[in-house]
């Protein structure tokens, strides 16, 4: 039988505030929305969809007053392709009041 790996596709971006100017305001958002929401510390939301299995896991974490870091794990059951994951990304930034970049340029964001 083959191994299943827990973790399929991770994916690592930066993101700035935009329609959200905190935190919290992501969080309610994303709550409105109907995401399953944890507030692991102050600077840190996890969030995931209500479709079951769930695949998907996204991390907020807020380095700046400006924005952070967004990592999102796809497990096992995913279906997506890498592709699909990035395709997606439009959504996630409309519900969540954000701008995720494309790309992450050293630097975009100084940690404080």
């Amino acid at each position: 039988m083959k191994e299943e790996y827990p973790i399929r596709h991770v994916l690592v971006r930066d993101f700035f505030f935009e329609e959200a100017s905190t935190l919290d305001e992501l969080a309610d958002r994303l709550g409105r929305a109907g995401f399953f929401l944890l507030r692991a510390r102050e600077n840190v939301l996890a969030a995931t969809t209500k479709v079951k299995p769930y695949i998907v896991l996204f991390l907020f974490i807020q380095r700046t007053q400006r924005g952070g870091e967004f990592i999102l794990i796809e497990t096992h059951k995913g279906w997506f392709s890498y592709d699909d994951l990035l395709e997606h990304l439009p959504a996630i930034e409309s519900s969540a009041g954000i701008k995720i970049l494309t790309t992450n340029e050293p630097n975009s964001i100084p940690v404080a």
